[in-house]
């Protein structure tokens, strides 16, 4: 390479300090998954590889350089794995996250697995010393740029239960299932309450539930209304499973689906409604409102309506305004607003 420099300057910082230890990973059968940062290059020094993505939108955009990626938690067996010596695993914000996909990847590697876990020093990766001491012990080897890699030894094989790490709560004799990393795993946060609160019978005809999350909104406005056909898409594995498991445990009817935003989606609706996220990993965005609102049209049909959830801190006045003839806060409290929007 020309210019070493030019070409680290580009990568993330876990990618810069991964690269920086790149004998942890040569000659290896690597497995990496997390929140896998920008770009994969270092790959060329393992000896194999397979990447295990969480999320449906990294996985969209890897698929289309690397054939050896996985999506999905429940699309594949615990054999897949026991070929690979060594995880990389890319730490995200939310610590509860982290333990619990690293357990489910404890539980598919075979004994004496070298774990490699790296990630930013303000998204809480030096609690894994104390999360994960049950299973692994793991030492700090290195510390740069506000990133950190630990590493430890995988001693034996290890079993995963779901429930202990599975939180269920009722809502209005309806029964609400999360995971780690959902939106809503410790409670139905006020954004999608304060949208719940406008639901009511008159809402009828097919329905989006865009970034579902748990499937909260989904199986709540099945409560009010028995006239919809349900479809709810996000990009995050174990959301799907949380929705799929919400219908079928409630005995709601209803398509789910992994889509990243309206990338999987084929036809058009009488509403959309969603609650988006605010954040990227560690990074606030306001990209995935922007998006919802901008394509939203394309999706909805003759007097289709959107309802959205937004946070007050941001203005969205002029995006729906350049895009749409009518639309209203109908709600609004010190932090949240909820817009209607018509075509």
């Amino acid at each position: 390479m020309k210019n070493s420099y030019e070409y680290r300057k580009y990568l993330s910082k876990e990618s810069q300090i991964l690269l920086r230890n790149f004998k942890i990973i040569k000659n290896n059968s690597v497995i990496f998954s997390g929140i896998i940062p920008d770009q994969l290059n270092y790959t060329v020094y393992c000896k194999k590889f397979i990447i295990y993505s969480q999320k449906y939108n990294i996985y969209n955009i890897l698929k289309k350089i690397y054939i050896n990626i996985l999506y999905l938690i429940e699309i594949f067996k615990k054999k897949t794995f026991f070929k690979y010596n060594c995880l990389v695993y890319f730490w995200p914000k939310d610590n509860k996250e982290a333990e619990f996909q690293l357990t489910y990847l404890l539980s598919k590697l075979k004994k004496n697995c070298n774990v490699y876990i790296i990630g930013k020093k303000r998204s809480g990766i030096n609690r894994i010393k104390k999360l994960m001491e049950h299973l692994i012990i793991f030492i700090k080897i290195d510390f740069a740029r506000n990133c950190i890699i630990y590493h430890g030894i995988l001693k034996k094989e290890i079993k995963i239960y779901i429930k202990k790490f599975l939180k269920e709560y009722v809502w209005n004799g309806l029964i609400i299932y999360n995971l780690p990393g959902v939106f809503g795993y410790k409670g139905i946060d006020q954004g999608s309450l304060l949208l719940i609160s406008t639901f009511n019978k008159f809402i009828h005809g097919k329905i989006l539930d865009l970034c579902s999350g748990s499937g909260i909104l989904s199986v709540a406005l099945s409560h009010f209304s028995s006239n919809i056909q349900l479809t709810l898409i996000d990009i995050y594995d174990s959301a799907l499973w949380c929705s799929k498991k919400h219908l079928i445990k409630n005995n709601i009817l209803g398509n789910v689906y992994e889509s990243d935003l309206y990338s999987n989606v084929l036809e058009k609706f009488d509403y959309i409604i969603s609650n988006p996220p605010l954040h990227e990993d560690l990074k606030l965005t306001t990209k995935i409102i922007y998006n919802i609102i901008k394509k939203s049209k394309k999706f909805l049909k003759i007097n289709g309506k959107l309802r959205i959830v937004t946070n007050s801190m941001y203005c969205y006045k002029y995006i729906f305004k350049k895009y749409f003839k009518n639309y209203c806060i109908i709600l609004k409290t010190k932090n949240i607003r909820f817009i209607k929007v018509f075509i």
